[in-house]
Order: C-alpha cells, then sequence, then structure tokens
C-alpha cells in the first residue's frame, strides 16, 4: 500500500482522464491539470481503514449522487460534442481518477502489481505484446467487472 491504499494507474496516454472524462466532471471537480493525469481502474482499490480513507471514499460517493459529474452515461459517445477529446464518460472512474490527483495521492503505474491484480484485458487491447504471467496473478480482473470476485494463488 502508498498512503494507506493502492490504486492501479493505466500507463497508456490514451487512457488519461482527457479522453474518458467529460469537461463538465473536470470543472465540477475542480480537477486542473488531471485531464492529463491516468485514468485509475476503479474495479480494483485497496483501503486500510483509517480516517482519511473514509473521508476519501465518502467524497466519492457523494459526487456520485451529482448527476452533473456523475452522467452521462457510458453508452453516450463524445459527450462533450464530436471534436472534442472525451469519447465516453466513464462515471465512477472518472471521479475515482479525479480524487486521487485532487488529493494528491498518484500512485503510478507499477508492473508486478499490475500483473497481481490488474485490469489485463484492458491491457491487452492497448498493448498486444503485454504478456500475464498467471504465476503471478492474483485475481482475474474481468471477473471482478462483474461482481464475480475470483482469487488466484491466495
Amino acid at each position: 500500500l502508498i498512503d494507506d491504499s493502492l490504486f492501479l494507474a493505466y500507463p497508456y496516454e490514451k487512457l488519461t482522464n482527457k479522453y474518458w472524462t467529460t469537461k463538465e466532471c473536470l470543472e465540477t471537480m475542480n480537477a486542473v491539470g488531471a485531464d492529463f493525469m491516468p485514468q485509475y481502474w476503479a474495479g480494483f482499490q485497496a483501503y486500510e481503514k483509517s480516517d482519511k480513507n473514509i473521508k476519501f471514499t465518502e467524497e466519492m460517493h457523494e459526487y456520485m449522487l451529482d448527476p452533473e459529474i456523475a452522467l452521462p452515461n457510458t453508452s453516450v459517445k463524445n459527450p462533450d460534442g464530436e471534436n472534442r477529446m472525451c469519447k465516453e464518460h466513464r462515471q465512477d472512474q472518472s471521479v475515482y481518477s479525479l480524487l486521487i490527483h485532487n488529493h494528491f495521492r498518484h500512485n503510478f503505474y507499477d508492473p508486478i502489481l499490475q500483473n497481481k491484480y490488474g485490469d489485463w484485458q484492458t491491457f491487452k487491447v492497448h498493448d498486444p505484446n503485454y504478456i500475464v504471467n498467471e504465476a503471478q496473478m492474483v485475481m482475474s480482473a474481468r471477473e471482478s467487472k462483474f461482481g464475480n470476485l475470483r482469487f488466484l494463488n491466495v
């Protein structure tokens, strides 16, 4: 854990906030400079119980109750307009990523942690040469996205 938490960043330029977070969300959350920072995989988060982390997760919940921040749905393509950077708004992933930025809690890409807990399916999409080391894998990433979490090698 770093700063009593584990956040897994995507290391690809095409997975930065500017492509997956609406301008409205960036502005409403006052996330200056976060548009060029990485998105974080919201499917896996780890926290040590502390007042700081409780406050962080409560803030995330409060932001998700605000339609100007949480919406539009991911089915809406180019939510800021055809000629804008945002391809689709990632809702909770966007809020999570911007909060990490606003709280100065970046955890940058770590290949060992990525292989253990990360979203290797998304990595394969962005890097066809990415090799999954199943001997080091602790969790099957895609299964966690459907609430059917499976732990391996535990």
